[in-house]
């Protein structure tokens, strides 16, 4: 009866434990990425984007133009400028975009060679 008794505390504290880590890993789709970031430094316009350094932060609003590959898009900002775009499947997070929708696009900036990009984190649809 002891070890009955010993089995099944353990087996519900394990559960209780799972359940807890699973709660943590939930993402609603507006979740914010962790530590911080200072909304000054942020950059938030294509054209400072091709002037800033490799991994400054960007928070861009506008749309996405055209597709260029399976992770790879054209993105052009209110003022008209454009800038390469990589967004991973599942940064989607299951929305959809058409060249209409105003989004707003959370990364950082990838600078390679003589190739300037964004690395997109998080997409928000407007």
């Amino acid at each position: 009866m002891k070890k009955l008794l010993t089995v099944t505390t353990i087996a519900l504290s394990s559960i209780a434990v799972c359940g807890t880590a699973l709660a943590q890993g939930f993402n609603n789709g507006t979740s914010q990425t962790q530590g911080f970031v200072d909304e000054n430094a942020v950059v938030k316009t294509v054209s400072d984007a091709l002037k800033a350094n490799d991994d400054t932060p960007v928070r861009l609003e506008g749309q996405i133009v055209k597709q260029l590959g399976k992770k790879d898009f054209i993105f052009k900002d209110g003022s008209g400028q454009e800038i390469q775009i990589e967004i991973d499947k599942k940064v989607w997070n299951g929305i959809t975009v058409n060249p209409q929708d105003q989004i707003q696009i959370i990364g950082k900036v990838d600078k390679e060679w003589n190739n300037t990009e964004i690395d997109v984190k998080q997409v928000i649809k407007k």
